[in-house]
Protein backbone atom coordinates (compact mmCIF):
# COMPACT_ATOMS: atom_id res chain seq x y z
CA UNK A 1 0.00 0.00 0.00
CA UNK A 2 3.32 2.36 0.54
CA UNK A 3 4.03 1.78 -2.86
CA UNK A 4 0.38 2.82 -4.15
CA UNK A 5 0.34 5.45 -1.84
CA UNK A 6 4.14 7.19 -3.40
CA UNK A 7 2.71 6.76 -6.93
CA UNK A 8 -0.99 8.19 -6.17
CA UNK A 9 0.64 11.20 -4.86
CA UNK A 10 3.20 11.83 -7.70
CA UNK A 11 0.32 11.46 -9.83
CA UNK A 12 -1.48 14.63 -7.52
CA UNK A 13 1.75 16.17 -7.87
CA UNK A 14 1.17 16.42 -11.37
CA UNK A 15 -2.21 17.07 -11.31
CA UNK A 16 -2.12 20.26 -8.48
CA UNK A 17 0.40 23.01 -8.81
CA UNK A 18 2.69 23.32 -6.02
CA UNK A 19 5.30 24.97 -5.26
CA UNK A 20 7.57 21.62 -4.46
CA UNK A 21 6.40 19.17 -7.06
CA UNK A 22 9.08 17.11 -6.13
CA UNK A 23 7.86 16.33 -2.79
CA UNK A 24 6.12 14.07 -2.19
CA UNK A 25 3.90 15.50 0.62
CA UNK A 26 0.06 15.64 0.45
CA UNK A 27 -3.00 13.80 0.44
CA UNK A 28 -1.80 10.25 -0.14
CA UNK A 29 2.14 10.43 1.39
CA UNK A 30 4.20 12.08 3.55
CA UNK A 31 7.85 11.65 2.51
CA UNK A 32 8.55 13.76 5.68
CA UNK A 33 7.20 10.87 8.10
CA UNK A 34 7.57 8.20 5.88
CA UNK A 35 11.13 8.33 5.02
CA UNK A 36 13.05 8.33 8.25
CA UNK A 37 11.21 4.64 8.82
CA UNK A 38 12.43 3.29 5.19
CA UNK A 39 15.82 4.68 6.17
CA UNK A 40 15.82 2.64 10.32
CA UNK A 41 14.00 -0.67 8.09
CA UNK A 42 16.41 -0.70 5.59
CA UNK A 43 13.84 -0.92 3.12
CA UNK A 44 15.65 -0.42 -0.55
CA UNK A 45 12.77 -1.44 -2.26
CA UNK A 46 10.08 1.34 -1.25
CA UNK A 47 12.60 4.05 -1.10
CA UNK A 48 13.77 3.10 -4.86
CA UNK A 49 10.12 3.49 -6.11
CA UNK A 50 10.11 6.84 -3.77
CA UNK A 51 13.68 8.93 -5.55
CA UNK A 52 12.58 7.62 -8.72
CA UNK A 53 9.28 9.46 -8.73
CA UNK A 54 11.43 12.34 -7.01
CA UNK A 55 13.60 12.55 -9.80
CA UNK A 56 11.20 12.07 -12.49
CA UNK A 57 9.28 15.33 -10.99
CA UNK A 58 12.43 17.19 -10.62
CA UNK A 59 13.05 16.92 -14.13
CA UNK A 60 9.70 17.65 -15.69
CA UNK A 61 9.73 20.63 -13.52
CA UNK A 62 13.24 21.38 -14.16
CA UNK A 63 14.28 21.23 -11.13
CA UNK A 64 18.15 19.83 -13.01
CA UNK A 65 19.72 19.94 -9.35
CA UNK A 66 17.39 18.08 -7.25
CA UNK A 67 17.16 15.82 -10.28
CA UNK A 68 20.41 15.01 -10.11
CA UNK A 69 20.90 14.07 -6.31
CA UNK A 70 17.96 11.99 -6.21
CA UNK A 71 19.24 10.06 -9.64
CA UNK A 72 22.18 9.51 -7.42
CA UNK A 73 20.34 8.38 -4.54
CA UNK A 74 18.40 5.88 -6.69
CA UNK A 75 21.56 4.28 -9.15
CA UNK A 76 23.01 3.66 -5.43
CA UNK A 77 19.88 1.79 -4.68
CA UNK A 78 19.32 0.10 -7.42
CA UNK A 79 22.83 -1.51 -6.99
CA UNK A 80 22.35 -2.56 -3.51
CA UNK A 81 19.53 -4.89 -4.54
CA UNK A 82 16.36 -3.16 -6.08
CA UNK A 83 16.45 -4.90 -9.64
CA UNK A 84 14.30 -7.05 -11.65
CA UNK A 85 11.69 -4.30 -11.75
CA UNK A 86 9.88 -2.93 -14.50
CA UNK A 87 10.65 0.61 -13.98
CA UNK A 88 14.37 0.02 -13.97
CA UNK A 89 14.34 0.73 -17.97
CA UNK A 90 12.39 4.37 -16.76
CA UNK A 91 15.07 5.02 -14.36
CA UNK A 92 17.66 4.71 -17.11
CA UNK A 93 15.67 6.99 -19.28
CA UNK A 94 15.63 9.67 -16.77
CA UNK A 95 19.06 9.08 -15.39
CA UNK A 96 20.25 9.69 -18.98
CA UNK A 97 17.80 12.60 -19.79
CA UNK A 98 19.12 14.64 -16.36
CA UNK A 99 22.73 13.83 -16.86
CA UNK A 100 22.37 15.40 -20.59
CA UNK A 101 20.24 18.56 -19.08
CA UNK A 102 22.96 19.34 -17.00
CA UNK A 103 25.54 18.75 -19.49
CA UNK A 104 26.37 22.30 -20.61
CA UNK A 105 27.22 23.38 -16.70
CA UNK A 106 29.76 20.67 -16.50
CA UNK A 107 33.04 20.62 -16.20
CA UNK A 108 34.95 18.82 -19.43
CA UNK A 109 35.74 16.13 -17.41
CA UNK A 110 32.91 15.89 -15.68
CA UNK A 111 31.14 15.43 -19.54
CA UNK A 112 33.35 12.53 -20.37
CA UNK A 113 32.09 10.41 -17.26
CA UNK A 114 28.40 11.61 -18.15
CA UNK A 115 28.69 10.71 -21.97
CA UNK A 116 29.90 7.31 -20.79
CA UNK A 117 27.50 6.78 -18.70
CA UNK A 118 24.67 7.74 -21.05
CA UNK A 119 26.76 5.29 -23.29
CA UNK A 120 25.90 2.42 -21.10
CA UNK A 121 22.05 3.13 -20.40
CA UNK A 122 21.69 3.39 -24.13
CA UNK A 123 23.15 0.30 -24.70
CA UNK A 124 20.78 -1.16 -22.27
CA UNK A 125 17.94 0.38 -23.60
CA UNK A 126 18.74 -0.59 -27.19
CA UNK A 127 18.93 -4.01 -26.10
CA UNK A 128 15.37 -3.32 -24.38
CA UNK A 129 13.72 -1.90 -27.60
CA UNK A 130 14.89 -4.69 -29.86
CA UNK A 131 12.63 -6.90 -27.29
CA UNK A 132 9.76 -4.50 -26.84
CA UNK A 133 9.78 -1.57 -29.38
CA UNK A 134 6.45 -0.41 -27.97
CA UNK A 135 7.45 0.31 -24.87
CA UNK A 136 11.27 1.57 -25.12
CA UNK A 137 12.05 2.51 -29.01
CA UNK A 138 11.18 6.42 -28.45
CA UNK A 139 12.71 6.02 -25.09
CA UNK A 140 15.90 5.39 -27.22
CA UNK A 141 15.67 8.05 -29.79
CA UNK A 142 14.70 10.70 -27.47
CA UNK A 143 17.93 10.43 -25.51
CA UNK A 144 19.36 10.26 -28.58
CA UNK A 145 18.14 13.87 -29.57
CA UNK A 146 19.48 14.86 -26.51
CA UNK A 147 22.67 13.31 -26.85
CA UNK A 148 23.15 14.75 -30.62
CA UNK A 149 21.82 18.37 -29.00
CA UNK A 150 24.44 18.54 -26.52
CA UNK A 151 27.60 17.33 -28.88
CA UNK A 152 25.61 19.85 -31.46
CA UNK A 153 24.72 17.23 -34.60
CA UNK A 154 21.64 19.63 -34.75
CA UNK A 155 20.12 18.13 -38.35
CA UNK A 156 20.86 14.51 -36.50
CA UNK A 157 18.91 16.03 -32.86
CA UNK A 158 15.99 17.29 -35.22
CA UNK A 159 15.65 14.13 -36.29
CA UNK A 160 15.66 12.01 -33.45
CA UNK A 161 12.91 14.53 -31.77
CA UNK A 162 10.65 13.81 -34.46
CA UNK A 163 11.36 9.83 -34.45
CA UNK A 164 11.01 9.64 -30.83
CA UNK A 165 7.60 11.83 -30.74
CA UNK A 166 6.15 9.36 -33.69
CA UNK A 167 6.99 6.54 -31.66
CA UNK A 168 5.31 7.48 -28.86
CA UNK A 169 2.44 8.67 -30.05
CA UNK A 170 2.36 5.37 -32.31
CA UNK A 171 2.67 3.39 -29.06
CA UNK A 172 0.26 5.78 -26.73
CA UNK A 173 2.91 7.04 -24.44
CA UNK A 174 0.75 10.67 -24.03
CA UNK A 175 3.20 11.64 -21.55
CA UNK A 176 6.63 10.81 -23.18
CA UNK A 177 5.14 12.37 -26.34
CA UNK A 178 4.73 15.77 -24.53
CA UNK A 179 8.02 15.15 -23.18
CA UNK A 180 9.54 14.87 -26.85
CA UNK A 181 7.93 17.67 -27.61
CA UNK A 182 8.82 19.95 -24.97
CA UNK A 183 12.67 19.36 -25.63
CA UNK A 184 12.05 19.64 -29.68
CA UNK A 185 10.21 22.68 -28.50
CA UNK A 186 13.47 23.98 -25.89
CA UNK A 187 16.04 22.75 -28.83
CA UNK A 188 14.46 25.08 -31.87
CA UNK A 189 14.16 27.97 -29.39
CA UNK A 190 17.59 27.63 -28.25
CA UNK A 191 18.11 27.96 -32.16
CA UNK A 192 16.13 31.07 -32.42
CA UNK A 193 13.59 28.99 -34.09
CA UNK A 194 10.71 30.47 -32.54
CA UNK A 195 7.83 30.00 -35.23
CA UNK A 196 8.89 25.90 -35.00
CA UNK A 197 9.38 26.24 -31.38
CA UNK A 198 5.85 27.51 -30.94
CA UNK A 199 4.86 24.66 -32.31
CA UNK A 200 6.62 21.95 -30.49
CA UNK A 201 5.42 23.20 -27.38
CA UNK A 202 1.78 23.48 -28.58
CA UNK A 203 1.58 20.01 -28.98
CA UNK A 204 3.43 19.30 -25.69
CA UNK A 205 0.70 21.31 -23.96
CA UNK A 206 -1.99 19.39 -25.51
CA UNK A 207 -0.28 16.14 -24.87
CA UNK A 208 0.41 17.36 -21.32
CA UNK A 209 -3.38 18.37 -21.23
CA UNK A 210 -4.86 14.84 -22.45
CA UNK A 211 -2.33 13.03 -20.79
CA UNK A 212 -4.42 15.27 -17.16
CA UNK A 213 -0.83 17.15 -16.13
CA UNK A 214 -2.60 20.41 -15.24
CA UNK A 215 0.56 21.33 -13.38
CA UNK A 216 2.63 20.69 -16.37
CA UNK A 217 0.14 22.79 -18.32
CA UNK A 218 0.60 25.85 -16.34
CA UNK A 219 4.17 25.03 -16.36
CA UNK A 220 4.91 25.82 -19.41
CA UNK A 221 2.23 28.48 -19.13
CA UNK A 222 4.56 30.63 -17.13
CA UNK A 223 7.57 29.50 -19.00
CA UNK A 224 7.20 30.27 -22.37
CA UNK A 225 4.09 33.37 -22.06
CA UNK A 226 5.17 34.51 -25.36
CA UNK A 227 2.99 31.34 -26.77
CA UNK A 228 0.25 30.59 -24.18
CA UNK A 229 -0.58 33.92 -23.18
CA UNK A 230 -1.70 35.22 -26.53
CA UNK A 231 -3.75 31.60 -26.30
CA UNK A 232 -7.61 32.48 -26.05
CA UNK A 233 -8.81 31.07 -22.86
CA UNK A 234 -11.40 29.19 -25.29
CA UNK A 235 -9.36 27.14 -27.35
CA UNK A 236 -8.08 24.04 -27.16
CA UNK A 237 -4.86 23.18 -29.43
CA UNK A 238 -4.64 20.44 -31.21
CA UNK A 239 -1.61 18.42 -32.01
CA UNK A 240 0.00 19.73 -35.96
CA UNK A 241 0.92 15.57 -36.19
CA UNK A 242 -2.49 14.50 -35.66
CA UNK A 243 -4.33 15.85 -39.07
CA UNK A 244 -7.44 14.15 -38.36
CA UNK A 245 -8.94 16.12 -35.48
CA UNK A 246 -9.24 19.98 -35.30
CA UNK A 247 -9.54 22.42 -32.73
CA UNK A 248 -11.90 22.61 -30.47
CA UNK A 249 -13.67 25.84 -29.47
CA UNK A 250 -16.55 27.53 -27.74
CA UNK A 251 -18.99 29.70 -28.62
CA UNK A 252 -18.68 33.18 -27.53
CA UNK A 253 -21.95 32.73 -25.35
CA UNK A 254 -20.90 29.50 -23.57
CA UNK A 255 -23.95 27.52 -24.42
CA UNK A 256 -22.08 25.35 -27.34
CA UNK A 257 -19.19 24.42 -25.19
CA UNK A 258 -17.40 24.45 -21.79
CA UNK A 259 -14.37 27.03 -21.47
CA UNK A 260 -10.81 25.95 -21.00
CA UNK A 261 -10.62 26.63 -16.93
CA UNK A 262 -13.94 24.03 -16.60
CA UNK A 263 -12.41 21.46 -18.98
CA UNK A 264 -9.75 21.35 -17.16
CA UNK A 265 -11.62 21.10 -13.36
CA UNK A 266 -13.59 18.47 -14.74
CA UNK A 267 -10.69 16.65 -15.48
CA UNK A 268 -8.54 16.96 -12.45
CA UNK A 269 -11.89 15.63 -10.83
CA UNK A 270 -11.69 12.66 -12.83
CA UNK A 271 -8.02 12.35 -12.49
CA UNK A 272 -8.09 12.44 -8.15
CA UNK A 273 -10.52 9.88 -7.93
CA UNK A 274 -9.51 6.04 -7.67
CA UNK A 275 -12.37 4.85 -5.57
CA UNK A 276 -14.64 3.28 -8.52
CA UNK A 277 -17.78 3.56 -7.00
CA UNK A 278 -17.35 7.15 -6.61
CA UNK A 279 -15.60 8.10 -9.70
CA UNK A 280 -18.22 6.45 -11.45
CA UNK A 281 -20.64 8.86 -9.45
CA UNK A 282 -18.88 11.77 -10.06
CA UNK A 283 -18.57 10.68 -13.93
CA UNK A 284 -22.01 10.65 -14.54
CA UNK A 285 -22.62 14.13 -12.56
CA UNK A 286 -20.17 15.75 -14.23
CA UNK A 287 -21.38 14.53 -17.90
CA UNK A 288 -25.06 14.62 -17.88
CA UNK A 289 -24.89 17.87 -16.58
CA UNK A 290 -22.53 19.57 -18.79
CA UNK A 291 -23.46 17.46 -22.27
CA UNK A 292 -26.63 18.59 -22.01
CA UNK A 293 -28.72 15.75 -21.50
CA UNK A 294 -31.43 14.65 -19.14
CA UNK A 295 -30.26 11.10 -18.82
CA UNK A 296 -27.16 8.97 -19.47
CA UNK A 297 -25.59 5.42 -18.29
CA UNK A 298 -22.27 4.15 -18.51
CA UNK A 299 -21.44 0.72 -19.79
CA UNK A 300 -18.40 -0.99 -18.77
CA UNK A 301 -16.94 -4.08 -20.02
CA UNK A 302 -16.18 -6.23 -16.57
CA UNK A 303 -15.30 -9.59 -15.97
CA UNK A 304 -16.24 -10.46 -20.20
CA UNK A 305 -19.41 -8.96 -20.07
CA UNK A 306 -21.13 -5.67 -20.65
CA UNK A 307 -23.07 -4.30 -17.88
CA UNK A 308 -24.88 -0.88 -17.20
CA UNK A 309 -22.79 0.19 -14.32
CA UNK A 310 -23.52 3.81 -13.86
CA UNK A 311 -26.73 5.90 -14.60
CA UNK A 312 -27.94 9.65 -14.16
CA UNK A 313 -30.54 11.68 -14.71
CA UNK A 314 -31.10 15.55 -14.27
CA UNK A 315 -34.83 16.01 -13.22
CA UNK A 316 -34.52 14.72 -10.47
CA UNK A 317 -31.14 14.71 -10.47
CA UNK A 318 -30.00 11.58 -9.74
CA UNK A 319 -27.26 9.05 -9.99
CA UNK A 320 -27.15 5.39 -9.00
CA UNK A 321 -23.97 3.36 -9.44
CA UNK A 322 -22.35 -0.55 -9.68
CA UNK A 323 -25.60 -1.67 -10.75
CA UNK A 324 -24.34 -4.67 -12.50
CA UNK A 325 -27.33 -4.79 -15.32
CA UNK A 326 -26.48 -6.91 -18.00
CA UNK A 327 -27.00 -5.68 -21.95
CA UNK A 328 -28.08 -8.96 -22.85
CA UNK A 329 -30.79 -9.06 -19.83
CA UNK A 330 -34.43 -7.62 -20.36
CA UNK A 331 -34.31 -5.30 -17.61
CA UNK A 332 -31.46 -3.58 -19.61
CA UNK A 333 -34.23 -2.83 -22.48
CA UNK A 334 -35.44 -0.17 -19.89
CA UNK A 335 -32.32 1.44 -19.58
CA UNK A 336 -30.94 2.67 -22.90
CA UNK A 337 -31.79 1.51 -26.58
CA UNK A 338 -29.38 -1.81 -26.87
CA UNK A 339 -29.15 -1.38 -30.83
CA UNK A 340 -27.32 1.77 -30.84
CA UNK A 341 -25.47 0.37 -28.16
CA UNK A 342 -24.40 -2.91 -29.92
CA UNK A 343 -23.60 -0.63 -33.01
CA UNK A 344 -20.87 1.59 -30.88
CA UNK A 345 -19.41 -1.84 -29.51
CA UNK A 346 -18.85 -2.91 -33.02
CA UNK A 347 -17.90 -0.19 -34.73
CA UNK A 348 -15.77 1.67 -31.90
CA UNK A 349 -17.20 4.90 -33.57
CA UNK A 350 -18.77 7.73 -31.57
CA UNK A 351 -22.86 8.51 -32.87
CA UNK A 352 -24.68 11.33 -32.39
CA UNK A 353 -28.54 11.52 -33.45
CA UNK A 354 -30.36 14.53 -33.38
CA UNK A 355 -33.57 13.09 -34.78
CA UNK A 356 -33.73 9.62 -33.76
CA UNK A 357 -37.15 9.27 -34.64
CA UNK A 358 -36.45 9.39 -38.28
CA UNK A 359 -33.85 7.32 -38.26
CA UNK A 360 -34.43 3.94 -40.00
CA UNK A 361 -32.08 2.04 -38.15
CA UNK A 362 -32.51 2.42 -35.06
CA UNK A 363 -36.38 3.78 -34.39
CA UNK A 364 -38.06 0.27 -33.82
CA UNK A 365 -35.84 -0.25 -31.10
CA UNK A 366 -38.29 -1.32 -27.66
CA UNK A 367 -36.17 1.83 -25.94
CA UNK A 368 -36.78 4.31 -28.45
CA UNK A 369 -40.66 3.26 -29.21
CA UNK A 370 -41.52 3.40 -25.47
CA UNK A 371 -39.35 6.87 -24.15
CA UNK A 372 -38.99 8.65 -27.53
CA UNK A 373 -35.44 10.41 -27.02
CA UNK A 374 -35.24 13.50 -29.66
CA UNK A 375 -31.64 13.07 -29.69
CA UNK A 376 -28.68 10.46 -28.18
CA UNK A 377 -25.14 10.28 -28.18
CA UNK A 378 -23.21 7.04 -27.79
CA UNK A 379 -19.34 7.25 -27.79
CA UNK A 380 -16.99 4.79 -26.85
CA UNK A 381 -14.20 4.86 -24.13
CA UNK A 382 -11.02 4.20 -25.68
CA UNK A 383 -7.50 3.40 -23.66
CA UNK A 384 -4.76 1.60 -24.94
CA UNK A 385 -6.61 0.51 -28.04
CA UNK A 386 -9.25 -0.63 -26.25
CA UNK A 387 -13.00 -0.31 -26.04
CA UNK A 388 -13.69 -0.40 -22.26
CA UNK A 389 -16.23 1.34 -21.86
CA UNK A 390 -19.66 2.86 -23.30
CA UNK A 391 -20.96 6.15 -22.78
CA UNK A 392 -24.54 6.87 -23.66
CA UNK A 393 -26.86 10.07 -22.97
CA UNK A 394 -29.72 11.04 -24.51
CA UNK A 395 -32.16 14.25 -24.74
CA UNK A 396 -36.22 14.20 -24.78
CA UNK A 397 -36.86 17.49 -24.98
CA UNK A 398 -34.56 19.09 -27.35
CA UNK A 399 -33.58 18.20 -31.00
CA UNK A 400 -30.61 18.61 -32.18
CA UNK A 401 -28.95 18.51 -28.43
CA UNK A 402 -25.68 17.47 -28.91
CA UNK A 403 -23.63 19.09 -31.46
CA UNK A 404 -19.98 18.10 -32.82
CA UNK A 405 -18.40 20.50 -30.30
CA UNK A 406 -19.80 18.65 -27.46
CA UNK A 407 -18.61 15.26 -28.90
CA UNK A 408 -15.48 16.43 -29.23
CA UNK A 409 -15.26 18.18 -25.73
CA UNK A 410 -17.43 14.55 -24.40
CA UNK A 411 -14.30 12.40 -26.19
CA UNK A 412 -11.42 14.36 -24.81
CA UNK A 413 -13.31 13.68 -21.31
CA UNK A 414 -14.02 10.09 -21.77
CA UNK A 415 -10.49 9.76 -22.65
CA UNK A 416 -9.33 10.89 -19.04
CA UNK A 417 -12.77 8.85 -17.57
CA UNK A 418 -11.35 5.46 -19.49
CA UNK A 419 -7.92 5.85 -17.75
CA UNK A 420 -9.58 7.19 -14.26
CA UNK A 421 -11.63 3.96 -14.43
CA UNK A 422 -8.85 1.95 -14.99
CA UNK A 423 -7.08 3.02 -12.56
CA UNK A 424 -9.92 2.92 -10.22
CA UNK A 425 -10.65 -0.65 -11.20
CA UNK A 426 -6.76 -1.94 -10.55
CA UNK A 427 -7.19 -0.29 -7.20
CA UNK A 428 -9.97 -2.28 -6.10
CA UNK A 429 -8.71 -5.32 -7.43
CA UNK A 430 -5.84 -4.65 -5.29
CA UNK A 431 -8.40 -3.72 -2.26
CA UNK A 432 -9.48 -7.50 -3.18
CA UNK A 433 -6.87 -9.05 -2.96
CA UNK A 434 -5.37 -7.51 -0.15
CA UNK A 435 -8.45 -8.37 1.67
CA UNK A 436 -8.54 -12.29 0.47
CA UNK A 437 -4.74 -12.05 1.94
CA UNK A 438 -5.90 -10.49 5.30
CA UNK A 439 -8.65 -13.43 5.04
CA UNK A 440 -6.32 -16.00 4.39
CA UNK A 441 -3.98 -14.89 7.16
CA UNK A 442 -6.73 -14.48 9.77
CA UNK A 443 -8.31 -18.22 8.63
CA UNK A 444 -4.50 -19.76 9.12
CA UNK A 445 -3.76 -17.90 12.40
CA UNK A 446 -7.56 -19.39 13.56
CA UNK A 447 -6.02 -22.53 12.84
CA UNK A 448 -3.20 -22.31 13.83
CA UNK A 449 -4.71 -21.60 17.63
CA UNK A 450 -6.67 -24.66 17.40
CA UNK A 451 -4.02 -27.03 16.90
CA UNK A 452 -2.27 -25.60 19.37
CA UNK A 453 -5.41 -26.36 21.99
CA UNK A 454 -6.11 -29.58 20.48
CA UNK A 455 -1.92 -29.73 21.27
CA UNK A 456 -2.54 -28.81 24.77
CA UNK A 457 -5.34 -30.72 25.37
CA UNK A 458 -3.46 -33.85 24.18
CA UNK A 459 -0.38 -32.79 26.73
CA UNK A 460 -2.82 -32.41 29.18
CA UNK A 461 -4.77 -35.98 28.45
CA UNK A 462 -1.25 -37.65 28.44
CA UNK A 463 -0.42 -35.73 31.66
CA UNK A 464 -3.32 -37.30 33.28
CA UNK A 465 -2.89 -40.87 32.11
CA UNK A 466 0.90 -40.30 33.71
CA UNK A 467 0.10 -39.10 36.53
CA UNK A 468 -3.02 -41.93 37.02
CA UNK A 469 -0.83 -44.80 36.58
CA UNK A 470 2.76 -43.99 37.53
CA UNK A 471 2.02 -45.24 41.32
CA UNK A 472 0.62 -48.42 40.14
CA UNK A 473 2.28 -51.63 38.95
CA UNK A 474 0.76 -55.19 37.85
CA UNK A 475 -2.32 -55.50 37.20
CA UNK A 476 -3.51 -52.44 38.99
CA UNK A 477 -1.18 -50.83 36.47
CA UNK A 478 -3.53 -52.07 33.71
CA UNK A 479 -6.53 -51.14 35.44
CA UNK A 480 -5.55 -47.81 36.37
CA UNK A 481 -4.58 -47.41 32.48
CA UNK A 482 -7.80 -48.36 31.02
CA UNK A 483 -9.79 -46.08 33.61
CA UNK A 484 -7.58 -43.41 32.41
CA UNK A 485 -7.93 -44.11 28.61
CA UNK A 486 -11.40 -44.60 29.06
CA UNK A 487 -12.01 -41.48 31.15
CA UNK A 488 -10.03 -39.16 28.80
CA UNK A 489 -11.03 -40.48 25.55
CA UNK A 490 -14.85 -40.82 26.69
CA UNK A 491 -15.40 -44.33 25.58
CA UNK A 492 -17.78 -46.89 27.07
CA UNK A 493 -15.86 -49.53 26.66
CA UNK A 494 -11.88 -50.54 27.18
CA UNK A 495 -9.91 -53.66 27.97
CA UNK A 496 -6.52 -55.18 27.72
CA UNK A 497 -6.11 -58.83 27.51
CA UNK A 498 -3.28 -61.22 27.15
CA UNK A 499 -3.43 -64.45 25.48
CA UNK A 500 -3.46 -67.60 27.60
CA UNK A 501 -2.86 -70.81 25.52
CA UNK A 502 0.24 -71.31 23.12
CA UNK A 503 -2.71 -71.65 20.69
CA UNK A 504 -3.15 -68.11 21.29
CA UNK A 505 -7.06 -68.86 20.81
CA UNK A 506 -8.21 -68.35 24.46
CA UNK A 507 -7.61 -64.64 25.99
CA UNK A 508 -8.01 -63.36 29.38
CA UNK A 509 -8.53 -59.90 30.55
CA UNK A 510 -6.60 -57.63 33.03
CA UNK A 511 -8.66 -54.76 33.06
CA UNK A 512 -12.02 -54.43 31.43
CA UNK A 513 -13.85 -50.85 31.35
CA UNK A 514 -17.78 -51.23 31.12
CA UNK A 515 -20.40 -48.47 31.77
CA UNK A 516 -18.21 -46.01 33.27
CA UNK A 517 -16.98 -48.78 35.86
CA UNK A 518 -13.93 -51.52 36.19
CA UNK A 519 -15.77 -54.65 35.70
CA UNK A 520 -14.87 -58.57 36.87
CA UNK A 521 -12.03 -59.92 34.40
CA UNK A 522 -13.29 -62.99 32.09
CA UNK A 523 -11.54 -65.35 29.84
CA UNK A 524 -12.99 -65.64 26.33
CA UNK A 525 -12.40 -67.64 23.07
CA UNK A 526 -11.09 -65.75 19.88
Amino acid sequence: LNLIRIYRQAVLNLIHPSKNPGNLVGDSYNEDEQLPELITTNDHYIQFHLFLNKLILCYLFQEITHATEYAAITDQLLSEGAVGLLVVPVFYFYDSLIKLAGFSEASPEEQSRILEKVHTNQTRMEHWAEHAPMNYQHKFHLVEAERYRVLGQTVEAADAYDRAIDLAQMHAYPNEEALANELAGKFYLAKGKFKIAKTYLLDARYCYLCWGAMAKVQDLDQRYPQFFDRLPERILPTPTNQPSTSPIVTSSTGTELLDLATLMKMSQALSGEIVLDKLLAKLMTILVENAGAEHGCLILHMNGEWQIEAEGYTDPQTVSVLQGILIQSDMAKDHLPLSIVHYVIRTQASMVLNQVVQDYRFNQDPYIVNHKPKSILCTPLMYQGKCSGILYLENRLTVDAFTRDRLEVLQFLSAQAAISIDNAQLYTQLESRVQERTTELTQANNRLQTEILERQRSEQTLRFIVEGTAAVTGEDFFRSLVRSLAQALHVRYALVSECVDHSATRVRTFAFWQNNQLGENLEYDL
